[in-house]
């Protein structure tokens, strides 16, 4: 995980994200299934996307990851050291 004592972690009802705040900017990362043998990667619900769609709208970054390595980039692409 890419949060450290200088971030705060939370889980929220509607997206459960991990959130970060860093320097006054929010950065959720929405964690679905990753695509497996046995069936399709995790999809976002409708309230989910609606949900992204307002962060996204007031200045937060959203990632949606699949895997670890997806964490890592989406921590080295918000410039934020990974652990």
């Amino acid at each position: 995980m890419c949060a450290t004592s200088q971030f705060q972690t939370v889980e929220r009802e509607t997206l459960s994200p991990l959130k970060n705040l860093k320097q006054g900017m929010a950065f959720f990362l929405e964690v679905k299934r990753p695509k497996t043998v046995l069936g399709g990667k995790g999809r976002l619900s409708l309230d989910q996307k609606t949900f992204i769609e307002k962060i996204e709208e007031s200045g937060g970054e959203v990632k949606v990851v699949y895997s670890v390595a997806d964490v890592i980039e989406a921590c080295i692409d918000w410039h934020i050291k990974v652990l």
